[in-house]
């Protein structure tokens, strides 16, 4: 996989999915999951053969759960309610040690894209000019990894460019919970 990654979602009644594409235009993953955003398989490409992960959402812990397509455990990831309030944020564990954590750059933006859509034509224009922006980095420290809300009307595109060096386990967890991510974030407005 080569930076930057381009995340698109599908459009499609009941279900969710969502393609990854690396710089080239190859295609390094697809997201398939059931609307509510509960549970899904990342497999290798859009033709969903081969599953690569899974991704649960554990009632119990109120998180994610990442696993490979054997059942192997990579991590988990879960909101940390009273950060997130004003500021998106959300840690990624190993188990019970903090790996990485996603947080929003710019919580104004996400302000500003929602009192333009209470305004009639605004709204529906927002997606041009509000895009928000998402920083992926270990606790404490430099962004790794930034998530960047692509210019659209109607679609949602996002893309992933690496910053920073980062570990191939580290990318592996945070691709996966940027995919959870974004549609938490979706919902959430």
């Amino acid at each position: 996989m080569e930076f930057p990654v381009r995340i698109a979602f599908i459009p499609g009644v009941g279900t969710l999915r969502v393609l990854l594409t690396d710089r080239n235009g190859h295609e390094c993953g697809c997201f398939a999951g059931v609307s509510g955003y509960l549970k899904g398989i990342v497999y290798a490409d859009k033709t969903q053969a081969t599953p690569l992960y899974a991704i649960e959402w554990t009632y119990k812990d109120t998180e994610y759960q990442f696993a490979t397509a054997a059942g192997e455990k990579l991590g988990t990831m879960k909101r940390t309610p009273w950060r997130s309030i004003w500021r998106a944020h959300y840690v990624i564990r190993n188990g019970d040690t903090p790996m990485l954590e996603i947080t929003e750059d710019n919580p104004w933006v996400k302000v500003l894209d929602e009192l333009a859509g209470f305004l009639p034509l605004a709204g529906r224009f927002s997606g041009l000019f509000l895009n928000p922006t998402y920083a992926v980095q270990r606790p404490g420290g430099p962004p790794l990894l930034r998530l960047v809300k692509e210019r659209s009307v109607y679609e949602y595109h996002f893309s992933v460019h690496q910053v920073a060096p980062i570990e191939p386990s580290e990318r592996e967890v945070a691709m996966l919970a940027l995919l959870m991510f974004i549609q938490r974030e979706n919902t959430r407005g």
